[in-house]
């Protein structure tokens, strides 16, 4: 395997983990704040990965951006800086003038500098973006619970999705919460209690809004 196949394949597996991690963030924070049994709502993987996916859709579209204009920004003022320079001998000896006032460095560095700096980099760098994930899923879970208590808030009102029991004679419509791979949860009102069913034992009501 190539160096640049084993790097796609490490941030393949870091991106996929990262949908994961997501998507069980703030799960959990919604179940936690609807007091629903995740050991019988269990989802399958592409439902994890793809509702992962539609939680980062912002950062997936944005971060191409940003990135693509720091990068040109980055080589723009590389390519300038070079012209500048190779105008004339009098243009190198300004620009060195110009890092000597700001303190900059104006000879190659040597290896040794090179390599620590680019080890004290590359740790850091580490560092900010193990933070960054976990600020995230902290922020995924408590979209999860602000979810949840939207949803709570609209029950109080009536205004939810209703769901029937197949074989019930009642006409007692039961709160839409959640659905699984296999099952199904939703809340009875008047008795006040979650109620857990198969996928296929149920019909599901909403107002048409076409």
């Amino acid at each position: 395997m190539s160096w640049k196949s084993f790097n796609s394949a490490v941030l393949l597996t870091a991106v996929t983990a990262f949908l994961y991690a997501s998507s069980t963030a703030y799960t959990y924070g919604y179940f936690r704040a609807l007091d629903l049994d995740d050991n019988v709502l269990d989802r399958n993987f592409h439902q994890i990965i793809y509702h992962g996916m539609i939680l980062n859709i912002r950062t997936v579209v944005l971060a191409p951006l940003i990135l693509a204009f720091f990068v040109t920004i980055h080589s723009s003022f590389k390519i300038e800086l070079s012209q500048f320079i190779s105008r004339n001998f009098s243009s190198g000896r300004k620009l060195v003038k110009i890092k000597k006032k700001c303190y900059l460095a104006t000879k190659k560095k040597k290896r040794l500098v090179r390599e620590h700096g680019r080890r004290i980099f590359t740790f850091w760098a580490a560092a900010f973006g193990v933070l960054t994930v976990f600020m995230g899923l902290v922020i995924f879970e408590r979209q999860g619970v602000n979810s949840a208590e939207e949803l709570i808030a609209k029950i109080e009102k009536g205004d939810f999705n209703s769901v029937r029991l197949k074989g019930e004679s009642s006409e007692n419509s039961l709160a839409y919460l959640f659905c699984g791979a296999r099952n199904c949860a939703v809340y009875d009102k008047e008795n006040n209690k979650i109620v857990y069913f198969a996928q296929n034992e149920f019909a599901y009501l909403r107002d048409q809004k076409m």
